[in-house]
């Protein structure tokens, strides 16, 4: 716990920049970050089902991506901030892989998720409002998680979440009201946005999260049409 809420806070220094790997110069990184977001989150899915023989596959993926940056940037100039947001990238693969193997299924899937946050961080969208969208997807993920692993213990991160979440969410809105039909939809987002933060119910809370999993869908389908 105490270390996974040290990696939370280093990744959150830099919510919003580009991280490691610079994808937009290199379309195969891109290609490659892409699907490690993906692999990411059908790895939680995984977890979260206590499914082993796919937690163990999706691991597998994303580490053979981790390796594939890692090379590419090893034949870069050093650059210390990439090679320390590498560091955490490991750490986060080495905190799935021990949870994995005490069948802590809700830790490692928390890991995993943090492991997708690091991945939206060297990512290159065609959009801010897709980054913003791929941030509150994993906000939103986190909630739920840290839900279901204990409300009390973190209590702290879970306002820290609500926080960042209704941050973000300031941003998209902005840049989707700007078509007249989104207008349900921010109004939607609105409404979660402050039935979440007034919420201190367990349950009810991974309900309400799980209600933004579905309006960030819906959301990139319209930034999509836009």
């Amino acid at each position: 716990m105490i270390k996974r809420i040290c990696l939370v806070l280093l990744i959150f220094m830099g919510l919003s920049t580009p991280g490691f790997a610079n994808t937009e110069s290199d379309p195969k990184l891109a290609d490659i970050s892409h699907n490690m977001e993906a692999q990411a989150e059908e790895l939680v899915t995984a977890l979260l089902a206590k499914n082993k023989p796919d937690s163990e596959h999706y691991y597998k993926l994303i580490s053979s991506n981790l390796k594939k940056i890692h090379k590419t940037e090893s034949q870069t100039d050093f650059n210390e901030r990439r090679a320390r947001e590498m560091i955490i990238a490991y750490s986060w693969m080495r905190l799935i892989s021990i949870d994995m193997k005490h069948s802590e299924w809700i830790g490692a899937a928390i890991a995993a998720n943090q492991m997708r946050g690091e991945i939206i961080r060297f990512t290159d969208f065609t959009s801010n409002t897709l980054r913003d969208l791929a941030w509150m997807d994993y906000l939103g993920r986190d909630l739920m998680l840290l839900g279901m692993e204990s409300r009390t213990d973190n209590l702290e991160l879970i306002g820290l979440r609500k926080n960042q979440l209704d941050e973000i969410w300031k941003h998209v809105r902005i840049d989707m009201i700007k078509d007249f039909r989104n207008k349900p939809l921010v109004v939607r987002g609105d409404q979660l946005m402050l039935r979440m933060d007034a919420e201190s119910n367990t349950d009810e809370l991974i309900d309400l999260t799980r209600s933004e999993l579905g309006l960030v869908k819906d959301l990139k389908k319209a930034h999509t049409l836009n």
